[in-house]
């Protein structure tokens, strides 16, 4: 609170009849990465009524800004999901910048949403045709990711506290740190692949979060006879 939202107490009157009302919650915009931030909105205290369960959800505050030194590039092409086909679909960034390397990279899927994402493989593809699996597999029936982002150090899905959709801090299924040192430039390909026929979706939006440097320290093994 304070450098997120400004916290609100209200009273919520629900005409006969009527079961949805809102609650507007000032975010504040800041211009410095926090990652995915989380509020959670409580009613209590009911009058002539009884209160469902849950009676609490959790609110994500969703970063759109890059890590300190580091640059966001973002594809928001919205593409259908091939079902049951692990040929699967692909989107695309395209980057530029000759004689940057990777030092940390982070992937963002910022909405992906489908109607079983247990059927899913996430893989990020770099412009060299290495791949790094994301996501594997994970949740069941109307589960999305949303605004979930994948850099190694982070919790698994299955420590996730609030459940789906997933817009934690995830570490990926394998290490994107096999990535570091390549080149920025290039093709950086997220694909997605529904393994299971029955159910379909749409990836909608992806974003990398790329720390570059200028030069890149190889260390070579050697045999001293």
């Amino acid at each position: 609170m304070g450098q997120d939202y400004t916290a609100v107490n209200r009273q919520l009157v629900f005409p006969p009849g009527t079961s949805v009302q809102t609650v507007t919650v000032p975010i504040l915009n800041n211009t410095f990465y926090t990652g995915n931030r989380q509020f959670m909105v409580l009613l209590s205290n009911p009058v002539n009524t009884l209160l469902g369960a849950p009676a609490t959800a959790p609110v994500i505050i969703a970063e759109t800004n890059a890590r300190t030194g580091c640059t966001l590039y973002r594809n928001s092409t919205s593409l259908p999901i091939p079902d049951g086909n692990p040929a699967g679909v692909e989107s695309v960034i395209t980057l530029s910048s000759p004689n940057v390397f990777v030092e940390a990279l982070q992937v963002r899927v910022e909405a992906l949403k489908h109607t079983y994402i247990g059927d899913l493989i996430l893989t990020l593809i770099a412009p060299d045709g290495r791949g790094v699996v994301l996501f594997n597999r994970f949740g069941g029936a109307g589960h999305h990711l949303l605004f979930t982002v994948f850099q190694d150090g982070g919790i698994s899905f299955t420590n996730e506290p609030y459940g789906a959709p997933y817009t934690g801090t995830f570490n990926p299924a394998s290490s994107l740190g096999v990535l570091r040192g390549l080149p920025v430039s290039g093709n950086w390909r997220l694909h997605v692949a529904d393994t299971v026929f029955g159910d379909d979706g749409v990836l909608e939006a992806w974003s990398l979060d790329i720390c570059g440097v200028t030069s890149y320290r190889v260390y070579l093994p050697f045999v001293r006879r």
